[in-house]
């Protein structure tokens, strides 16, 4: 069973900034995706006074739901803590950004995050 859980490790998040190719920042948060014990998927932000989602990978086995899964995660994070606006970082994978467009991801701005989980119809996929 795949669990999408908050990194609470540095060293962890440090580690996903190495595989993303990005410099770490203090302030860089992320969530991981697990199957059976082993990771599988990552998203790094950070959170202000709005939501940057830095990255988000998955294994290829996965596919683009699992990163879909992993941004909706953090947006819902961040809505939980009083954000309600995100934007995708210039550093996004572009690979990643085009298969997240099918979810409904179009726009590299979140203006109403509560409204993009709520009425999202590419939901129900």
């Amino acid at each position: 069973m795949i669990e999408i859980i908050k990194t609470e490790n540095e060293d962890a998040v440090r580690g996903f900034c190495e595989c993303s190719n990005l410099l770490y920042a203090d302030d860089f948060e992320a969530y991981t995706a697990i199957d059976r014990n082993e990771m599988i998927g990552y998203c790094i932000f950070q959170l202000r006074d709005l939501l940057t989602v830095v990255d988000a990978r998955a294994k290829e086995e996965y596919g683009a739901e699992l990163c879909d899964g992993l941004v909706r995660a953090v947006l819902n994070h961040a809505c939980n803590n009083g954000v309600n606006t995100a934007v995708f970082s210039d550093r996004f994978n572009i690979e990643t950004w085009k298969k997240l467009q099918a979810f409904g991801h179009n726009v590299k701005t979140v203006k109403d995050i509560d409204n993009f989980l709520t009425n999202c119809k590419k939901c129900a996929h």
